[in-house]
């Protein structure tokens, strides 16, 4: 991600070169990236429960649509919100994603969650005024989750299917 954040400072053509290269990094990745255990669950579970699902992230969009195409996750999926611009200022933790796919869905902050692994999530959620979900993947993250402000914490994505699945 450092390379797009530099990419604005090269020259022209060779900032353009460093985009396209990341792109093509970024879909090969897709091809062999392992899903985050429960994450595909909680999506469907989300879904089902007439919960409406975007995904914000600050990957391209066409790799993010990709990995859900493969997976057979679109169909959940109401809206993507991810990088388009070259503009690493509107990536998190910039509220500006989240805040597009909360106004292209109809939505408003309040009734939105966020669910996300970093303090940058967190730090978005709370700048459009969502609620956020800290999934503290890796030690020590539960500890830095909690300090960004996260409204929940937890340690496996299928904490979010059961809590879901309760009558």
């Amino acid at each position: 991600m450092l390379f797009l954040y530099a990419a604005p400072l090269l020259p022209a053509a060779l900032g353009e070169q460093v985009r396209q290269q990341f792109h093509a990094e970024e879909l090969a990745a897709v091809e062999v990236a392992e899903p985050t255990r429960g994450a595909h669950a909680a999506i469907a579970a989300c879904f089902r429960s007439g919960k409406m699902v975007t995904v914000v992230s600050n990957n391209g969009a066409s790799a993010v649509e990709a990995y859900l195409r493969r997976h057979g996750l679109a169909r959940y999926v109401s809206y993507v919100s991810a990088r388009r611009s070259p503009d690493p200022n509107l990536l998190k933790p910039s509220p500006y994603l989240l805040v597009a796919a909360i106004e292209a869905t109809g939505q408003n902050p309040e009734q939105s969650v966020l669910i996300g692994d970093s303090v940058t999530d967190i730090d978005a959620a709370r700048a459009a005024g969502s609620a956020s979900i800290g999934y503290a993947n890796k030690p020590g993250k539960r500890e830095s989750l909690n300090a960004a402000g996260a409204d929940v914490i937890v340690t496996d994505m299928n904490d979010i299917v059961h809590s879901l699945l309760k009558p």
